[in-house]
């Protein structure tokens, strides 16, 4: 719920658009079930068939490296 207020520029959409795709499959799944469809980490390893400690895992991972790709990409 704090995230939907949160716009991004449409650069910056575009941007996090191409990032999201150059994680692994897993790792974009899970962000995407957490952060887009506001699941949390339970329900979204009930959905994927994954433990909680995994989801925790890839969100960590995932975060991290949109973070890098997200500070290096220049356009």
């Amino acid at each position: 719920p704090n995230y939907r207020n949160f716009q991004l520029s449409q650069d910056d959409q575009i941007r996090l658009q191409q990032a999201l795709g150059n994680l692994e499959d897993r790792t974009r799944r899970v962000l995407e079930f957490v952060f887009l469809k506001d699941l949390t980490q339970g329900e979204t390893a009930k959905q994927l068939g994954i433990s909680v400690v995994t989801v925790s895992r890839q969100v960590k991972k995932g975060l991290e490296v949109l973070k890098q790709i997200m500070k290096n990409e220049v356009f």
